[in-house]
């Protein structure tokens, strides 16, 4: 091997080390799953509450009826988390695979399928948290935001590459 040469060693660790985002990634949701279920409603109810006095600061509206919209917004939070958790799962998973495998599909796909695998282990999780249960519908959403992600992240660099040819 002549001077300097690493063999690939050097590449191979930099393309391993891009899956670094995506497990810490992971591991932030893995975190978000594992409070009990009164823990995760009141923060959500909170969020919700605060979201709802932001959109009606400077109104006549009573702190009840603020209340009332903000249980009626928790749900819908709720689900766009789930979505935009494994959006950003999705960017940070798409980058890594696309380290290793260079037809768009096929890493588009199994950036998906990595996606879908987490959302299932996600949910199995959640049946071990008090008062949660793993739901199928969340493994639908969790899902549809990584898809939707990598559909647009593949296009854009379609796109780019395309434009530079």
């Amino acid at each position: 091997m002549p001077a300097g040469d690493t063999g690939g060693y050097v590449q191979k660790t930099v393309n391993k080390s891009r899956f670094i985002p995506a497990v810490i990634w992971m591991y932030v949701i893995y975190w978000l799953s594992d409070k009990p279920a009164v823990q995760s409603t009141m923060q959500s109810e909170s969020l919700a509450l605060r979201i709802v006095k932001i959109l009606t600061a400077g109104s006549s509206m009573s702190d009840f009826d603020r209340i009332k919209y903000a249980i009626y917004l928790d749900p819908i939070i709720r689900e766009m988390a789930h979505f935009l958790e494994y959006a950003v799962l999705a960017v940070f998973v798409i980058i890594a695979v696309g380290a290793f495998v260079s037809d768009r599909k096929k890493a588009a796909l199994i950036s998906i399928i990595i996606c879908f695998l987490y959302a299932c282990t996600d949910e199995w999780h959640q049946s071990f948290v008090p008062g949660r249960a793993p739901e199928p519908f969340d493994i639908i959403l969790d899902t549809a935001g990584a898809a939707v992600v990598i559909v647009i992240f593949s296009a854009v660099c379609y796109k780019r590459s395309r434009d530079l040819e």
